[in-house]
């Protein structure tokens, strides 16, 4: 964002000013409405519409724990301002929720869990960009199961192996085989119906949930970087939030229960969920994303940290292992 110009606070009813602050690549603003930030938006005009349908949804649903933006006369969520997309929001302050503590991972996924039982019946508002993503938990894991397939061959086909390569071949068919295991677990009909329900019911999810976007501020938990957000399965929130707070905590099973609890508080899995849930924790997400990065681009070396990366997989892979076998025997899969 460029220099302060207080048209812009204008733009939003904001008349008066007291004092600016820049930090954070943008200016927080004391205003007689309290302290407000003023950002530039790198989203386009249609995500940013999104958003703020899907936060406005979730608020007037009684869900009130976001970050939500302040609106112009026109009732949109930004302005443009020399060649800028800008926002104005309440300045949250507080700090980011921090797994470390087992009590904030806890608070998190219970949040998550609230949150979730208002994330039906969303109605866009016009000129929303609309992503629909019910139906690709499959079709993308079929998709990188071939795409590990072909850097197996990729690497065996190359002359001289970097250390990278040697972890990746010696840990690739177990990894192959979960994906394959996962893949199959959500292909047939039982998934589409699933998805099928979700899209009468207009599903949506925050679509980057994790404790970097939750605040504890004014004594309550904030959720805010609602940018990504989609339709989709809600359960996928809680996947990308539960794996993260697994591999902090080693996969322990008792740790990971109680995660798995605090979430139910709140919002109750159903059998299929469950099977999603257990689908997506097997397939080896950061196995492929870092086989992908090495792999997928042009670059004639690989970087030592993926090879690091790569290592702190192997080194938990039998705690992994565990935690999944007990996982699936409690779920009776």
């Amino acid at each position: 964002m460029r220099d302060f110009n207080p048209q812009v606070l204008g733009m939003f009813g904001i008349m008066r000013h007291y004092r600016v602050t820049r930090a954070y690549g943008a200016y927080i603003c004391e205003t007689p409405l309290g302290l407000k930030i003023i950002k530039e938006s790198h989203e386009s005009e249609g995500e940013l519409l999104f958003a703020h349908s899907v936060k406005e949804h979730l608020y007037q649903s009684g869900f009130r724990c976001i970050d939500r933006y302040c609106v112009t006369e026109e009732g949109l969520p930004y302005v443009e301002f020399n060649k800028e997309l800008l926002t104005v929001r309440n300045w949250i302050g507080g700090d980011e929720a921090e797994l470390e503590s087992l009590e904030d991972a806890m608070l998190v996924a219970r949040q998550l869990g609230q949150m979730h039982t208002f994330c039906t019946g969303l109605d866009p508002m016009e000129g929303s960009r609309i992503s629909m993503r019910w139906y690709e938990v499959p079709e993308r894991m079929e998709k990188r199961l071939r795409q590990m397939q072909g850097f197996c061959k990729m690497v065996r086909r190359s002359s001289r192996y970097t250390d990278f390569d040697l972890l990746f071949l010696d840990h690739f068919q177990e990894h192959y085989d979960e994906a394959k295991e996962a893949s199959e677990l959500m292909s047939g009909p039982e998934y589409q119906s699933e998805a099928h329900l979700a899209e009468t019911q207009w599903a949506f999810g925050h679509n980057n949930y994790s404790n970097h976007c939750v605040y504890k501020a004014r004594g309550q938990l904030l959720i805010a970087g609602f940018e990504k957000s989609c339709f989709m399965l809600p359960i996928l929130d809680f996947v990308k939030l539960y794996e993260k707070i697994l591999r902090k905590y080693d996969w322990d099973y008792d740790i990971g229960m109680r995660i798995l609890e605090e979430y139910e508080k709140c919002q109750k899995l159903n059998p299929w969920e469950e099977k999603i849930l257990f689908a997506s924790l097997l397939f080896p997400e950061r196995f492929w994303i870092l086989a992908e990065a090495a792999y997928s681009s042009k670059r004639n070396w690989i970087p030592q940290v993926y090879w690091r990366k790569l290592e702190e997989i192997t080194e938990q892979k039998n705690q992994r292992q565990h935690f999944l076998r007990r996982f699936r025997m409690g779920l009776g899969l």
